[in-house]
């Protein structure tokens, strides 16, 4: 079904990209407009290899909002009677057609001069059978109004505005495309993984990236959602890999820190036994000197005794 609804300016700035505002002359009346809820905008290569076409991208069977701003000049109010947008496909309910359903020749959207207001259009994107995503869709964007509110009046249209960037992506298309924006977001270490584990997957999850964009490029979206997925599991190992290292590399820091400790405290320990049998030795030495020389001063009066008997038994020989 087609829908119209006035949006609160407030609430859609912040969603919006505007396209430049149409001016017909000097202080004409004009119309912008920017496409709000896109699962993609930005440069598709699969479209434009070159990447100079901005795209804006839903996924079949989705919904799609086009916000058009509409402005009146200084000088007079704007009676705006209708506001469409055609497309390039034939649905055979709206034939690529959506229009407003509230604003027509008989219920006017009445604008202050110098003043503006935003509508809305939403509308469900066809699927891919009725709007192909092999190419980009184009579209025309119509603002009519009436120089008055009553009587007879005569319709003037707004110089239109005519874009071809339109995509509408497939399921498989859709996912490839968002698993490759995740890709890109993810950030190796600054200065790189110390881990070989983690090079190796790093390596690994880059060239998958690689496929899934070689895939992407000749619309084997399938395919280039499978590597995408598969560069994202690759980098998430490489990140494991990276922290056991670094948890490992740690504990062997502590682990040979206590085996330095241990091993001072031996030598502490080997260098104080070799001190205190230094000091054993030496008492030791000592007491056998002592000994020795008692020894020698004992044979010696020994020796003595025995030369004065020897003597004294000679003199008594003689005198008999």
């Amino acid at each position: 079904m087609r829908r119209l609804f006035v949006i609160v300016p407030a609430l859609l700035l912040s969603a919006m990209i505007l396209v430049p505002i149409t001016v017909q002359g000097q202080d004409m009346p004009g119309f912008s407009y920017s496409w709000i809820g896109a699962a993609y905008r930005g440069y598709d290569p699969f479209y434009d290899p070159t990447l100079h076409t901005y795209v804006y991208a839903y996924e079949e069977n989705t919904n799609a909002i086009l916000s058009i701003t509409i402005t009146a000049n200084s000088t007079h109010q704007l009676n705006v009677s209708s506001v469409r947008i055609a497309f390039d496909w034939a649905d055979g309910t709206y034939n690529g057609s959506y229009a407003d359903e509230v604003i027509s020749a008989e219920n006017l959207l009445i604008i202050p001069k110098a003043v503006s207001r935003i509508v809305g259009i939403g509308f469900t994107v066809p699927s891919t059978s009725v709007a192909s995503n092999l190419y980009l869709h184009s579209y025309t964007i119509i603002v009519e109004h009436v120089n008055a509110t009553s009587g007879p009046t005569e319709t003037t249209q707004m110089t239109p505005q005519f874009a071809s960037n339109f995509a509408v992506y497939s399921a498989d298309q859709g996912s490839a495309q968002e698993l490759n924006a995740t890709v890109i977001t993810v950030k190796t270490p600054t200065t790189g993984f110390n881990s070989s584990r983690a090079k190796m997957l790093c390596y690994k999850a880059q060239n998958e990236t690689s496929t899934g964009d070689m895939c992407y490029k000749r619309g084997d979206f399938a395919g280039a959602k499978t590597h995408y997925s598969n560069a994202l599991t690759l980098y998430n190992s490489a990140y494991i890999a990276e922290e056991t290292f670094s948890v490992t590399s740690e504990d062997l820091i502590v682990n040979a820190t206590k085996v330095r400790i241990q091993l001072d405290e031996a030598r502490i320990k080997q260098v104080e036994s070799w001190a205190s049998m230094v000091f054993s030795t030496g008492i030791t030495l000592t007491l056998f000197g002592v000994t020795t020389v008692l020894f020698g001063i004992g044979y010696i009066i020994k020796q003595l005794a025995a030369l004065k008997k020897a003597g004294q038994q000679a003199a008594a020989a003689t005198t008999t």
